[in-house]
């Protein structure tokens, strides 16, 4: 196309040229002008009008260029411009990544990870995908606020996690609307042997088994589960419920307080059985310092009126170690 154009602008300009010299050299022969006079203005006035034409059409063609190039510099400024910002993100999520308490490796093995999936994988798998990132980058955010964050339903990850991780203390208000029927259970059984792990690590672990009447505290399988846990190394006692301060009543839950740092809440769903195992409705995961403070505080009012479980079954003798045996 652009060479089609220019043999086109050659032809115009040199017809352009030659009809100016002919029209010149027709007007001086009808002044009866000299054959040399009439020759030398027909080249004049054709090389004039050739060399005007020439600049005219130089002009257009640089006004084309500039114009191309002004364009072609917007382009390129938009592109760096882009450039630029992705390289600045880049810069930034790397410098989050240097300054955060994380491990550097952690986070560079999810973005390496993440991209992984490729386009041709099946569209599930890419929604599967992106919505547990949004679920991650979520919590992750409810984390680092300070707040607290919430699950609706039995959650696993958030208790297995953190007893897997507890570095200092472990202390603990069991009710038994949620516990009946947990320590036998698979996250049971998971959450104790992380807990004999922490006993190992140093960790100091207290619970209390909030007893809904005394009787209970003689049932075999709950003494059992007691002592079993006592030969662990969690130091565990028992309350009953009609011991617990009227005023504090209508603010126990069964709640365990990491490191004095997390509290985990759990409350369970009514239910219309009287000895299965209860459905979580929620399960809340606490960071702000004044509501865990408040736990701690209930926690410690509690520990100071409830007993070891010696002192709560009277009547037989308690079996010896060796006749103890694991729960169910």
């Amino acid at each position: 196309m652009a060479a089609a154009g220019t043999k086109t602008d050659v032809l115009r300009l040199t017809l352009a040229t030659i009809a100016s010299g002919g029209v010149t050299f027709l007007l001086t022969n009808a002044l009866n002008q000299p054959l040399e006079i009439s020759l030398l203005l027909s080249v004049l006035i054709g090389g004039i009008v050739l060399i005007v034409r020439f600049l005219i059409m130089f002009e257009e063609r640089l006004t084309v260029v500039e114009s191309r190039q002004l364009e072609s510099l917007r382009e390129i400024n938009v592109l760096v411009d882009r450039k630029f910002s992705e390289i600045n993100k880049a810069t930034e999520l790397f410098h989050l990544i240097e300054s955060s308490a994380m491990q550097h490796d952690v986070l560079a093995q999810l973005v390496r990870q993440s991209t992984g999936i490729l386009p041709s994988s099946p569209p599930i798998i890419h929604n599967l995908a992106e919505s547990r990132l949004r679920e991650l980058g979520e919590f992750m955010g409810e984390l680092s606020e300070g707040g607290e964050t919430t699950y609706y339903g039995e959650d696993r990850d958030w208790l297995l996690g953190l007893a897997q991780h507890t570095t200092t203390s472990l202390d603990a208000i069991s009710t038994d609307g949620v516990d009946r029927g947990f320590w036998n259970s698979d996250i049971g059984r998971h959450y104790l042997e992380y807990q004999r792990q922490a006993v190992e690590r140093g960790v100091r672990i207290r619970r209390i088994f909030l007893l809904p009447h005394p009787e209970m505290a003689s049932q075999q399988d709950f003494v059992d589960a007691c002592r079993y846990q006592g030969k662990m190394g969690i130091d565990v006692r028992v309350l009953d419920h009609d011991d617990i301060p009227h005023a504090m009543k209508p603010s126990i839950v069964d709640f365990i307080i990491f490191d004095a740092a997390v509290g985990y809440e759990t409350m369970s769903a009514s239910t219309t059985e009287p000895d299965a195992r209860p459905v979580l409705a929620q399960t809340r995961l606490i960071m702000r310092e004044r509501r865990v403070k408040e736990l701690a505080n209930i926690f410690e009012h509690l520990w100071r009126i409830s007993r070891p479980l010696e002192a709560a079954t009277p009547g037989p003798e308690p079996r010896s170690a060796s006749e103890d045996r694991e729960p169910g």
